[in-house]
């Protein structure tokens, strides 16, 4: 009698193998085959083990063959092994509510977010995609299935929620990165953890608290990462904000517009990172093997296109999953990190360039405020003042990081400063200065006529040299592309002073003369 135990030999009795141990004989040989057998001759690249280069060609289906054929022990086992993680088959996997980690391996340092609170087959299916992602990489997956706020502000809420119980944990039992993910994505290659998509470590990139794409509409809110600290709770809070303290502004998708917004204004921007949309929000009509995943952000058909790709994911050796060191994320990755650290020193070189304009047109605007701030009226003075104060909170808020936000941060509050001052002093300062290149012509005409008519010559030399002196720097002046009103008025004060010293020295000396000629007549 042959043995039913899978765990002894195999052995055959006088009645002949069992059914049991045919199938069981049959699938060692399959086995032993799959992972022995040469293949043919004529395939010569090891694409698995080939380290990847912007020119490797695509890991599609017949790369895969390619590499089974050719490849090692090492890479049959690998390809196996990944066909079986790439392939979700949704037996078994547990769908993880709030304040609950899936324990597939060490603590998840990353937590997946979503809100699925209308529960369709499709939406369901495309969920699945991500849990399956999920058992791969050890990530949470927090799922909230009933809406808690207003429909067009549940994400933010939804999130919130799982970042209040994060930090409410000791630090080293927190999750560090939260991933919002819109249910109308899937994943097509879960081989690509989100780590990839993550800054380097180190003090360099430490600030970056939110990782964002954007599309031709603007942000794009349907996928994002978001890290567990503070920050992102206030910037939540900001976000929510929107609709009870600002609401008569229009915003473009509601919450998503509000994201944006807030993004755009201190002291959030800084600190948010714009990555390409390929990465983790392609569409479907650009996708290519490899990719991560598909966001369906349009209208109409959805469910219909999901369901197609549903079908391409959830078939087996689809050709989609691809081991990430044969995509493209980590030569991307590393050039987009790099080039980003090489733009935050021409982001600094510019924003100096602007700080300083700021910090001039600042000096201008207070001295100015000075003379004519009393002639303004209230309301126009005070927003002024306020233009002033925003322009100093940029230059001291963003000066110790400066990104590309920063950039239009100080662009901004300067344009607002600029127009600010243009409609309230620059008429005014425009007319003062009018009058004072007036009155400095006039004193020049008076200076340059006494310096002409004087008759004593070396007797008076010390006063016209003084007088000179002070005409030639009241021209230079008014040579100038701005004309200092305050350096005018005070050489037409000297010009002033030189005039009467020269006049009085010139009556003194011509009493002297009248004198002498007296007494000569005299005598």
């Amino acid at each position: 009698m042959a043995s039913r135990c899978l765990n002894t030999p195999l052995i055959v009795g006088r009645m002949g193998p069992t059914k049991q141990n045919i199938s069981l004989a049959c699938l060692i040989v399959g086995v032993l085959f799959l992972l022995f057998h040469a293949g043919p001759t004529t395939v010569t690249t090891n694409t698995w083990d080939a380290p990847r280069t912007d020119e490797s060609p695509n890991f599609d289906q017949q790369t895969q063959t390619h590499m089974y054929l050719r490849g090692g022990l090492r890479s049959r086992l690998q390809y196996w092994s990944n066909y079986l993680k790439a392939t979700p088959s949704h037996k078994g996997i547990a769908e993880f509510t709030a304040n609950e980690y899936a324990i597939y391996g060490p603590h998840p340092t990353i937590g997946k977010v979503c809100l699925l609170n209308e529960s369709t087959p499709t939406s369901e299916r495309a969920l699945r995609t991500h849990i399956h992602h999920n058992s791969i990489h050890n990530y949470a997956q927090f799922t909230l299935r009933r809406q808690i706020a207003q429909a067009p502000w549940s994400k933010s809420n939804t999130i919130l929620k799982v970042l209040l119980d994060e930090l409410s944990r000791p630090e080293g039992e927190r999750l560090e990165w939260l991933f919002w993910f819109d249910v109308d994505t899937i994943v097509m290659n879960p081989l690509v953890p989100l780590d990839i998509f993550l800054p380097p470590p180190g003090p360099e990139w430490d600030h970056v608290n939110l990782i964002v794409a954007y599309d031709d509409q603007g942000l794009n809110s349907g996928i994002f990462l978001m890290r567990v600290r503070s920050w992102s709770v206030n910037y939540l809070a900001a976000v929510l904000s929107c609709s009870s303290f600002q609401p008569d502004e229009v915003l473009a998708f509601t919450e998503q517009g509000a994201m944006q917004r807030v993004i755009e204004q201190l002291p959030y921007g800084r600190d948010v990172i714009q990555v390409p949309q390929e990465w983790f929000s392609q569409y479907r009509f650009v996708v290519n093997k490899g990719d991560f995943l598909i966001h369906f952000a349009e209208q109409g058909d959805r469910d219909d296109f999901m369901d197609e790709w549903l079908r391409k994911a959830e078939e087996p050796m689809n050709g989609w999953p691809v081991d990430v060191e044969l995509t493209r994320f980590p030569n991307e990755t590393r050039a987009f990190w790099a080039e980003q650290s090489r733009m935050q020193e021409q982001h600094k070189e510019n924003f100096n360039i602007a700080a300083k304009r700021v910090s001039s047109l600042l000096e201008i605007t207070k001295v100015d405020m000075e003379e004519f701030g009393a002639t303004v009226e209230p309301p126009a003075r005070d927003a002024l003042w306020t233009k002033v104060r925003a322009a100093e909170e940029v230059v001291r808020h963003e000066k110790s990081y400066v990104s590309a936000f920063s950039q239009m941060h100080i662009d901004t509050a300067l344009n607002a400063l600029e127009k600010a001052y243009n409609s309230t002093l620059a008429p005014r300062v425009e007319g003062a200065t009018q009058k004072a290149v007036k009155a400095a012509h006039n004193a020049i005409s008076a200076g340059e006529r006494i310096l002409q008519a004087d008759p004593h010559g070396v007797a008076t030399q010390g006063q016209t040299n003084a007088l000179r002196i002070h005409v030639d720097s009241l021209k230079k002046l008014l040579l100038q592309v701005s004309v200092a009103r305050k350096d005018v008025r005070q050489e037409i004060d000297h010009i002033s002073k030189a005039r009467e010293e020269l006049e009085t020295r010139v009556k003194e000396l011509d009493r002297q003369m009248a004198a002498a000629q007296a007494a000569s007549s005299d005598m």
